[in-house]
């Protein structure tokens, strides 16, 4: 089957591959994938600047329709069932040190896979990954409160995502900040309920202590993955009267 391929260090060395079909194990579900994100840690991948284990089938934000079992997993999956699946096994992580999602089909630890509801499509269900991610960086690790300003850095497809969500806890105003080359992203996060955008270049940090009379933001949110989108120098610069920062993503 077809499935793009790490198969050595070298930016060279990925790509459209042939490979054996995957093997179904007692506890396995073998997918036909369905639908696949692409991460950022996967364009890492490929240039070397994130650990893996070659040779390796990238993908790990993905969904799909079961067509095989193996004889010990449990008869509430069936064949044609619709789902969406965790990264972690016992060997490492799916698409990382294991075969992913890149391929027309893989497999996967049955304890591992989650049902789909009917109203969502197989492409919304690739997404699952992202969205548990974001709610548990919410929920248990930023400690936001009704009444917060709340800064967003960066406005790629996790930025606008985490806008939703952090609009749920009352916040009395939300700025995402972006490079100017971001202009259709930051439009897009306006349309989905930003009060403000901003552009990383000019000093988004003066601006947030202006808006909030030289308080700064109470939590800055790091949507990036990086240092370039985020300017972090300005992230911190924020952390006056016990404003806090949440960093989501691989910092690269």
């Amino acid at each position: 089957m077809k499935a793009v391929q790490k198969w050595a260090k070298g930016v060279e060395n990925m790509g459209l591959a042939e490979i054996p079909e995957p093997a179904v194990g007692s506890e396995d579900i073998l997918l036909e994938v369905g639908a696949c994100g692409i991460c950022g840690s996967d364009l890492h991948i490929r240039k070397d600047e994130h650990e893996y284990r070659a040779p390796v089938v990238l993908g790990h934000e993905f969904s799909g329709v079961i067509l095989e079992k193996g004889k010990d997993v449990d008869p509430k999956w069936q064949i044609g069932d619709r789902v969406c699946g965790d990264l972690e096994t016992m060997n490492g992580r799916i698409g990382v040190h294991v075969n992913g999602a890149y391929a027309e089909r893989m497999t996967i630890p049955q304890r591992l896979v989650h049902r789909l509801p009917e109203n969502l499509s197989l492409e919304e269900g690739a997404l699952v990954k992202q969205v548990t991610c974001m709610s548990h960086s919410l929920m248990y690790r930023s400690r936001i409160l009704p009444g917060d300003f709340v800064v967003l850095l960066g406005p790629g497809p996790i930025g606008p995502t985490m806008l939703q969500m952090v609009q749920l806890y009352s916040p009395r105003g939300v700025m995402v900040t972006g490079l100017r080359s971001d202009a259709i992203r930051l439009a897009k996060a306006k349309e989905l309920g930003a009060d403000m955008t901003f552009n990383s270049e000019d000093d988004p940090a003066a601006y947030v202590k202006e808006l909030t009379q030289g308080e700064g933001a109470d939590l800055v949110i790091d949507c990036t993955g990086g240092t370039r989108r985020s300017g972090r120098p300005c992230a911190w610069s924020k952390m006056v009267a016990g404003s806090r920062l949440s960093e989501y993503g691989d910092m690269n």
